[in-house]
């Protein structure tokens, strides 16, 4: 029921926290960033310091460092001078993006692109934190498989163009900010922006080529004629991809060419091939569509590049045949609360479809994709019910971005 608009605090904060009892994967199995991690990790400060984490970081960091425009805003309700409020576009125009946040470790840093060069800096030639602090950050982690993920403390590390990059970008509101080091080259470069729809990633990247093309080690890819990919590997694509819970990718190929829809949704379109491998999803963003090979060869997973900003994973899955007139709407019609959220949905049948209502949001369309199984399409959740042995429904699992199999259990009238 939260809307982008409310005021959050630690203290809600937390006690969302304090009742989660599920997890979206076994700890250590894969990697997903969250939010709470940080959130909590400030809180860890607080108790071991004695101080708040703004008063923390004060002492600790930016003072040492030089960074005089800093500080960790954790009461909204504090006027700053010289604040830039942030905006997102709408159709010729723009409109304020809110940012009502009391909460920090996640979010919360007030700051200059000149403050955070100082930080940068800060990695060289350490006044805040000493060298073992800093080589520590730069630890990759490392999953329960062996392998070794792009992301370290706080922040990930990428090859470009024959140097070594660490980086981390942000959002929150229409703010956006990235932070790009070279430190074989001693070069970094802090982009911050207030409006949603600038790539702060993508200016750094460009930046930076204009520092390093004329350094030894610059390394800028051949141009070369697009190697289109064959008929058999366009149909090696060919499949049902699942980006998160509920976000279903839908790739399909007439032998010529390959096309993406989402589950859902009528608008089909055509991607086009950047190599044999790789196909333009959506240039407004640059965000194009990476086919991954196993081992063996097989098309398994796909990985959603956005621009320079990243790559998410995104499994094949397999669909059973469904038709979807088969759903018996009535049967999960009725109240569903969740402890762990402490809020509960109401899914009734509403000119012909199912629904899900909230007291504090519009009314989500529901489709049935898979037996007992729905989609908000819209609004991007995925709503598996449960049955018990006698086939009556008793519940259903939630899930959205980031968050999975949340249990919401049937409410008796």
């Amino acid at each position: 029921g939260w809307q982008e608009n409310d005021e959050l605090t630690q203290a809600q904060a937390n006690r969302l926290a304090y009742r989660q009892t599920g997890l979206n994967f076994t700890p250590g199995s894969k990697y997903q960033y969250n939010n709470l991690g940080y959130l909590l990790l400030a809180q860890v400060v607080e108790h071991v310091s004695g101080q708040t984490f703004a008063e923390f970081t004060q002492s600790r960091i930016f003072d040492p460092i030089g960074m005089n425009n800093s500080y960790f805003h954790d009461d909204n309700s504090k006027i700053v001078a010289d604040r830039a409020y942030s905006y997102y576009p709408t159709g010729n125009g723009f409109s304020k993006a809110k940012y009502n946040y009391s909460i920090v470790g996640s979010t919360g840093l007030f700051t200059t692109a000149e403050d955070l060069i100082k930080w940068a800096q800060n990695f060289e030639t350490p006044k805040a934190g000493t060298k073992h602090v800093i080589a520590a950050m730069r630890e990759q982690g490392v999953l329960n498989s062996g392998a070794k993920i792009i992301y370290a403390m706080g922040q990930e590390t990428n090859p470009y163009k024959g140097f070594t990059t660490w980086s981390h970008g942000g959002s929150d509101a229409g703010y956006r900010s990235f932070l790009l080091r070279i430190p074989e080259q001693k070069f970094a470069v802090s982009i911050m922006s207030n409006t949603s729809q600038f790539d702060t990633a993508k200016t750094a990247y460009n930046i930076a080529d204009i520092y390093l093309k004329d350094k030894p080690d610059y390394t800028e890819p051949p141009v070369e004629n697009i190697q289109y990919p064959t008929k058999e590997q366009l149909e090696s694509y060919v499949g049902t991809y699942e980006l998160f819970s509920g976000v279903i990718l839908s790739i399909t190929s007439d032998s010529k060419a390959l096309y993406r829809s989402n589950l859902g949704s009528s608008d089909v379109g055509e991607i086009k091939p950047i190599s044999p491998t790789e196909f333009m999803a959506n240039p407004n963003i640059d965000a194009s569509l990476i086919f991954v090979a196993d081992e063996d060869g097989e098309v398994n997973a796909l990985k959603y590049k956005i621009g320079m900003h990243g790559k998410l994973d995104a499994q094949r899955i397999e669909l059973a045949p469904f038709d979807i007139t088969s759903a018996h709407l009535d049967e999960y019609v009725g109240r569903y609360y969740s402890k762990e959220l402490d809020t509960e949905y109401v899914f009734a049948i509403v000119d012909g479809e199912l629904v899900a209502q909230h007291i504090r949001s519009a009314d989500m369309p529901m489709t049935p994709y898979q037996k007992d199984t729905f989609s908000t399409f819209r609004t991007q959740l995925k709503m598996a019910f449960i049955r018990d042995e006698d086939s009556n429904i008793i519940g259903c699992y939630i899930s959205g971005t980031y968050a999975d199999n949340i249990l919401f259990e049937k409410v008796a009238h």
